[in-house]
């Protein structure tokens, strides 16, 4: 289907998905890179001593995708620690993925609701990714309810709050009616560059071209 990466789970979630990176381990792909999903490191451990990071560095993936929080009502109640120490959280996990040799995509957690609440601190998360190597700073609208409008606005603020690296920014949709959504109101997004309209026009292709109907459509890709 012509994907530039595949993200293949979470190898320490389950043995399923640890078991996938196994089997495509030394596998070559003309096209597509392989993808470990993870999180920041744990509060209080070194990147080396957290198993999470040890379990993606074990699964032998090129790229590894790091979720983070953006939103800070979710640093202080669910994370349970500092702004600062969410900041730091971030920075340690994407530098210590990149002394490894892997390039980082940075997921931004429920970034729309967190730029709402708190701009400066959700543009401070990002830059700490970012600033620490990240490839793209990938923004997820991870309850779904963000309109076109505001997505455009909020993504040119990222972009804004990027300048200084140049980092390139993504935009991660939840279902595929938000995707379709999008796409058929992608004319909101002309206006933030070309590398952006680039990616709206190849996934209306590529949503077209699957004719994906729900979310079990997926199960046949």
């Amino acid at each position: 289907l012509g994907f530039d990466y595949v993200e293949g789970g979470y190898p320490l979630s389950n043995e399923k998905d640890e078991q996938f990176f196994q089997r495509v381990q030394g596998e070559t792909f003309p096209r597509t890179r392989i993808a470990a999903f993870g999180m920041t490191r744990r509060k209080g451990v070194v990147p080396a001593d957290d198993p999470g990071m040890r379990a993606l560095l074990a699964s032998g993936a090129p790229t590894v995708t790091i979720v983070g929080k953006t939103w800070d009502f979710h640093v202080t109640e669910v994370l349970r620690v500092s702004l600062e120490e969410n900041l730091a959280m971030i920075r340690d996990t994407v530098a210590y993925m990149r002394g490894e040799g892997r390039e980082v995509v940075y997921d931004a957690e429920h970034f729309f609701d967190g730029w709402k609440a708190n701009p400066d601190y959700a543009a401070r998360t990002i830059q700490a990714a970012a600033e620490a190597g990240a490839r793209i700073i990938v923004c997820c609208d991870t309850n779904g309810g963000t309109l076109p409008e505001d997505v455009a606005k909020f993504i040119r603020a990222a972009i804004a709050a990027l300048a200084t690296t140049g980092t390139p920014v993504g935009i991660h949709l939840q279902t595929i009616e938000a995707v379709e959504k999008r796409i058929a109101e992608g004319w909101q997004f002309i206006a933030l560059g070309s590398e952006l309209k680039f990616m709206v026009t190849e996934a209306q292709k590529m949503v077209q071209g699957l004719n994906l109907k729900s979310t079990d459509d997926l199960a046949r890709y």
